[in-house]
């Protein structure tokens, strides 16, 4: 898998672009340096652009593992996550990874990266 990872400071936002398969020690990388307080502020919102992302071995198996990963990072718990898919399929998935890491109130799944920016933005107001 390739993450390119960006802290868009003058946004205030992570945008990670993700292309390929999961690879969970990528991810987790990824999820450690999101939650440096060092060098970032707590609760920063993200943008996953995930319309590079290889669907086909995503499954309920891998997204509990993807729980997992995701509660060792506390730091992140209530910032505002947008996922940004290519598909029907990519949507219905990041719906259950919603519903699975219990993010609904907290997270945006869209079609278009636009309208991804505009979301994290009006959390802000």
């Amino acid at each position: 898998m390739s993450i390119v990872f960006e802290y868009e400071e003058a946004c205030g936002w992570f945008r990670i672009v993700v292309a390929g398969k999961v690879d969970l020690a990528e991810y987790r990388a990824v999820l450690d340096r999101m939650s440096d307080a060092s060098l970032y502020p707590e609760g920063t919102p993200a943008i996953w652009d995930l319309r590079g992302f290889e669907l086909s071995e995503f499954d309920t198996a891998l997204v509990h593992q993807v729980k997992n990963v995701f509660s060792e990072n506390g730091s992140r718990k209530g910032a505002r996550i947008a996922f940004v898919v290519s598909s029907e399929l990519g949507f219905g998935m990041f719906r259950m990874v919603q519903s699975i890491l219990g993010i609904q109130e907290n997270s945006l799944v869209c079609y278009d990266l636009r309208e991804a920016e505009e979301w994290i933005e009006t959390g802000r107001a």
